[in-house]
């Protein structure tokens, strides 16, 4: 009885780390994936937030601008007119 216990003990350690860097692995990417998600929503956030505080677009290439401008920085058209609340 001594020798099988020998054997399971040696294929229970040669099992534990293969199993424990799959698990580290998957909740590295976990981690990775809902960062990634959250960030991408911020930069959602962000970008309609700026949208909704522009104040003036160009005609031409439909660039919003938060300043006025002589002409589009984009595209050089001096087609800029105000956006009406």
């Amino acid at each position: 009885m001594g020798r099988l216990r020998a054997r399971a003990s040696a294929h229970t350690l040669l099992r534990r780390p293969t199993f424990i860097p799959v698990q580290a692995e998957q909740l590295t990417m976990s981690l990775f994936n809902d960062l990634g998600r959250k960030v991408e929503e911020l930069k959602q956030e962000v970008g309609n937030a700026t949208d909704d505080e522009a104040t003036h677009r160009c005609i031409e290439c439909d660039t919003l601008l938060y300043t006025d401008h002589d002409e589009c920085p984009e595209c050089g058209s001096t087609s800029v007119i105000p956006l009406s609340d």
